[in-house]
């Protein structure tokens, strides 16, 4: 199991990879949980490993950092970081998700096929 510290440099490595600030990323999260969700103190005190992140703001903060959900949790356990595919049907699956909402039963269906399509060719080799 890592510690706060460690998994807090996985969390800002991947931040600066993605190009993010730490407000983007609290402005992400606040978009998927609304605007009280995470303060910009709160998240540093992650990326510093300066607290016990709970469950849910870590799987806000790996879905911001455009991973699964329980990413952030799995690495804690000891698991890698997801690979770039990985990240990318999650970043994909969240976008979807916010977005089937707003459609009809119909139109909600046929972008779920087109999604499983998108994802059954990222698995082909």
């Amino acid at each position: 199991m890592l510690s706060p510290k460690e998994l807090g440099q996985i969390v800002k490595t991947r931040r600066t990879e993605l190009g993010f600030t730490q407000r983007k990323v609290v402005d992400r999260v606040a978009d998927q949980l609304g605007t009280e969700a995470i303060s910009e103190p709160t998240y540093r005190a992650v990326e510093t490993g300066r607290t016990n992140a709970s469950a849910l703001t870590l799987s806000a903060v790996s879905r911001a950092l455009d991973w699964p959900p329980d990413a952030l949790e799995r690495i804690r356990d000891g698991a890698p970081p997801p690979n770039a595919a990985d990240a990318a049907s999650a970043g994909d699956e969240i976008q979807i998700a916010a977005l089937a909402g707003n459609l009809t039963p119909e139109n909600r269906a046929k972008l779920e096929g087109y999604a499983r399509a998108l994802l059954d060719d990222q698995e082909r080799p």
